[in-house]
């Protein structure tokens, strides 16, 4: 069953997002569009693990002898209300994708 969150804006306003239900059969009587539930935090407060994460996974790949000239990450990421954004999993593992890319030759040496 899904139902809609809304997270507060640290700006103000808010952001509304439709989630799984966090606990397996446990839902909610009434319809999906009657179902608004505040979350515990900002949404710029969620979305700030995902980003130290993301800094985190940088940091290691900015400490290669031969450093590439660009690195992308993708991560899936899930929205809660009590535990905020976290990263998503993908057939029960975690979902991290990382593109490296060296752009003067293989070592990225001129």
């Amino acid at each position: 069953m899904r139902r809609t969150l809304q997270f507060p804006l640290s700006g103000g306003g808010e952001i509304t997002v439709e989630v799984d239900d966090e606990v397996a059969g446990v839902g909610r009587a009434g319809r999906v569009s009657e179902t608004v539930e505040r979350a515990a935090m900002t949404f710029d407060e969620a979305m700030a693990s995902v980003r130290r994460a993301a800094e985190a996974t940088a940091a290691q790949f900015r400490q290669l002898a031969n450093r590439p000239d660009t690195v992308e990450l993708g991560f899936g990421v899930k929205l809660t209300a009590v535990a905020g954004a976290v990263i998503a999993r993908t057939e029960g593992e975690a979902q991290l994708t990382v593109h490296l890319t060296w752009r003067n030759g293989e070592d990225g040496r001129e």
